[in-house]
């Protein structure tokens, strides 16, 4: 709930970095709970914003939950292409 609050607050208020970060903390979210389309959805977000602001270090971060989310929902080749 409080992701989600931020993440619109954020979105609201144009703040591009942190509406990446709440959506990537709403994918973490879940994937912890096993939601794994709702989890790439929110990563992918993430990636998309990071990539367009130039966010290096925050888009490896989106890739390696995107990564994750794979492994974990049995897809290691798409998992893989995330790490490279």
């Amino acid at each position: 709930q409080y992701f989600a609050q931020a993440l619109n607050k954020a979105t609201v208020r144009r703040q591009e970095s942190e509406a990446a970060a709440a959506s990537e903390w709403l994918g973490q979210v879940y994937y912890g709970f096993g939601d794994y389309k709702q989890a790439l959805s929110h990563a992918f977000a993430s990636l998309r914003v990071r990539e367009k602001i130039g966010d290096k270090k925050g888009a490896a971060q989106s890739r390696m939950l995107i990564g994750a989310v794979y492994e974990a929902w049995g897809e290691p080749d798409k998992a893989l292409n995330q790490y490279e």
